[in-house]
Order: structure tokens, then C-alpha cells, then sequence
């Protein structure tokens, strides 16, 4: 028999003074076994929800560590772009050193020089990287 039919079945054997149903002794230790099995019931719950609880909190935190790691993963991406930039800047800074120095070499040589045509072919020279 199934509990709902069991309660359905159970009637009470009559009333104390002051009103209280009396069952059978058996009707009576059946009804406390089913309700010290409801609160354990309740307590298995509540322990799932504080672990339900719990997870949550966890996935929370992981999905704040994950947006943080995306964000360093945002920025390190950026930091790479500016390394290649300031690279970039640097190769042009040195190319423009070698470039300046020659010219320099050029017109420390053209003022050694009297000849118009040989400092004219030496400036040449310079400009076009000879």
C-alpha cells in the first residue's frame, strides 16, 4: 500500500478530552517515521541548496577570473601592438642615424674639397646611399 493510500485509509479511534484525535499505535509510529523522514528530507535539502549556494558562488568567481583573464589577454594583445610600433619607430630612428651621418661625413668632405663638381658628386652620392 502506498502512503497516500495508508493516510487515505487511516481513520482515528475517537477524541480525548480535550479534542485530540487517537489513532492505532501502528497509524501513530508510522506518521512519526514519515515525519522524522521529512525532516531529513528538508535537511538534504537545505544541505543542496547551500551547496547549490556554493557552486553558484564558485561559477560567479570563475566567470569574474575569466572576464579579468580576457581583459589581460585584451591588453597584452595591445602591449604586443605597441612593442611592434615602438620597434617599428626605432628601426626608422636608427635608419635615420645612419642616414644623417652620412650626410654628415658628405659635407664634412665637401668642405675639404674646392672643387664645385666633385662636392656636387660627393652630396649625390650621399642623398642616393653610395
Amino acid at each position: 500500500m502506498s502512503d497516500k493510500e495508508r493516510l487515505e485509509n487511516m481513520s482515528p479511534t475517537g477524541f480525548d478530552l480535550d479534542g485530540n484525535v487517537l489513532l492505532r499505535s501502528e497509524d501513530y509510529h508510522w506518521l512519526m517515521e514519515r515525519a522524522e523522514r521529512v525532516e531529513e528530507i528538508e535537511k538534504d535539502l537545505e544541505e543542496w541548496q547551500n551547496e547549490a549556494i556554493r557552486l553558484f558562488k564558485l561559477f560567479e568567481e570563475s566567470q569574474e577570473r575569466l572576464l579579468k583573464v580576457e581583459y589581460v589577454e585584451e591588453i597584452e594583445k595591445e602591449l604586443n601592438e605597441w612593442q611592434n610600433e615602438a620597434i617599428r619607430w626605432i628601426k626608422l630612428f636608427e635608419e635615420y642615424q645612419e642616414l644623417n651621418k652620412r650626410y654628415r661625413e658628405a659635407l664634412e668632405h665637401i668642405e675639404r674639397i674646392q672643387s664645385v663638381d666633385v662636392a656636387q658628386q660627393i652630396a649625390r652620392q650621399a642623398l642616393e646611399g653610395e
